[in-house]
């Protein structure tokens, strides 16, 4: 008699979450209930950019320690081209360290925020007021830490929003000895944020239960 998924799932999110696993997700036989006894189990995973082969390795092997049965370990960036649609199409994901859409959130709401901080006021006023620039740039730095954690897949999914800027935005907009370059902050408040707002509602809304 085979483990069912809900049993495979408590087995495997400890050790998922002890290795710092991004998202994982369950394909193959254990998906399409025709796992035996002697099936492998078919486990994709995403792991941070920090973890090496090693890492990786040592996964698998504690996976395959806690289940009893080899397990097929795949990364979703490996996954081969020509199988990657019925993979994906098949997952059945269990494990995701933190709901994309609260990042979207996260992302939507730094925006709000910035423009709260700096409705009415013109790029004379954004010059000389100190305490408004640090939250501005706090909240920059919010929507760069929430980007950065969003999965690949769903920013390939809408390749026109910036994400890699977003990545570094807070980086770019200060220079040498860490002053705040306030023009350019200005630039993107003024120019930028409206139509980025509109875009990551569109994601927001799309990530939202029906």
């Amino acid at each position: 008699m085979t483990q069912p998924l809900t049993e495979i799932k408590s087995i495997i999110i400890p050790i998922l979450e002890q290795h710092q696993a991004i998202r994982a997700g369950v394909f193959g036989s254990l998906v399409r209930e025709e796992m035996t006894a002697s099936s492998d189990i078919d486990i994709l995973v995403e792991l941070p950019l920090k973890k090496n082969l090693f890492d990786f390795i040592d996964l698998k092997l504690a996976l395959e320690d806690a289940l009893g049965r080899s397990v097929d370990l795949v990364d979703y960036s490996s996954i081969h081209p020509l199988l990657k649609e019925q993979i994906l199409n098949e997952e059945v994901s269990i494990y995701m360290k933190r709901d994309s859409r609260l990042f979207v959130q996260d992302i939507l709401e730094s925006i709000e925020k910035i423009e709260t901080y700096t409705h009415g006021l013109t790029i004379d006023d954004f010059f000389q007021n100190d305490q408004i620039q640090d939250a501005v740039m706090r909240r920059f730095e919010v929507i760069g830490e929430a980007t950065k954690n969003l999965p690949k897949e769903l920013r390939d999914t809408y390749p026109d929003i910036p994400w890699r800027t977003m990545a570094g935005l807070r980086d770019v907009l200060i220079h040498s000895y860490f002053k705040i370059n306030s023009e350019l902050v200005w630039d993107v408040i003024d120019q930028q944020l409206p139509n980025l707002k509109s875009q990551i509602q569109h994601v927001f809304d799309d990530l939202s239960p029906q």
